[in-house]
């Protein structure tokens, strides 16, 4: 019996973490970490409040820390407040988990994510990779899709322009180009939570092949 803890459970893919975590008899407890506490009630789920900005370490203290929390230009239009959502409160919490001897540290990247990447968005997912995985944490699974599909409230106008032109090319997405599938939400959230029951150590990526083939094994 595990422990999970979901960092971004009111966006797309963390509530759908929520929901089936809660649902999920490997995990005695889920834990979130919000600004505001959900209208959500459960016997396994507590809320605790967090700025994401200054992570406290027991607050992360847990077997599986599950990283699904992201804003938008419109959202945040300022940088010093994207970059604190998007760069230091991961790895800043990752830090956190390291201390609290958290094993585990589940992260939503983006395919071609890099430190060097010419796109801000692709760089800071890349290096927030680089260093959370200078923490040595037992097991670090960054998981890769190219688009994620859900009904949200505030999408990234790009990410709407890429899933209509993917639309219009799915069915020639085989062979090298089936990475940039898209993979709808609740799917992301399936495979993270059997990824993070598979056993693995060190640091590993999951890229959208392998994160559709994933089915939910309880």
């Amino acid at each position: 019996m595990k422990t999970a803890i979901v960092i971004g459970a009111s966006g797309l893919v963390g509530s759908h973490l929520t929901q089936l975590l809660l649902s999920d008899p490997r995990y005695i407890l889920v834990q979130l970490l919000v600004r505001e506490k959900l209208p959500l009630k459960h016997p396994k789920l507590v809320q605790e409040k967090h700025d994401f900005i200054i992570s406290e370490y027991y607050k992360v203290q847990g077997a599986d820390i599950f990283w699904a929390m992201g804003t938008t230009w419109r959202k945040a239009p300022d940088h010093q407040i994207r970059y604190e959502i998007e760069y230091t409160s991961p790895v800043e919490t990752a830090r956190a988990a390291k201390i609290a001897e958290t094993p585990q540290f589940i992260f939503v990247s983006a395919l071609n994510a890099r430190p060097s990447s010419l796109c801000m968005f692709l760089a800071l997912k890349g290096k927030v990779e680089r260093e959370v995985a200078k923490c040595n944490l037992e097991s670090f699974i960054a998981v890769r899709p190219f688009l994620v599909k859900g009904r949200q409230k505030d999408k990234r106008i790009e990410e709407e322009l890429a899933l209509f032109v993917m639309r219009l090319l799915g069915r020639w997405l085989k062979g090298r180009w089936a990475r940039y599938q898209p993979i709808e939400a609740e799917q992301l959230a399936i495979a993270m939570i059997e990824l993070a029951n598979q056993g693995r150590t060190g640091y590993t990526i999951a890229e959208t092949e392998e994160l559709l083939s994933l089915r939910r094994r309880v």
